[in-house]
């Protein structure tokens, strides 16, 4: 079964994140941004653990080659 962290379930569940944001913020111009900053962060560093996961290593090279 699969562990997931909070930075999964935040991306994965991003409207209740932003809720829980908003409300820790104060509900503003700002926080709204605030909010789709952090969203957008949370999307892309997901997207990138997903491809990585997805990509096997080429024998020979050392990470990142």
């Amino acid at each position: 079964m699969k562990q997931w962290s909070i930075t999964d379930a935040a991306a994965l569940n991003e409207g209740a994140f932003g809720k829980l944001t908003g409300a820790l913020t104060g509900e503003n111009e700002r926080a709204e941004d605030l909010i789709r900053l952090i969203g957008e962060y949370l999307y892309q560093s997901r997207r990138l653990r997903v491809a990585d996961e997805a990509t096997p290593e080429k024998p020979g090279l050392a990470p990142g080659e």
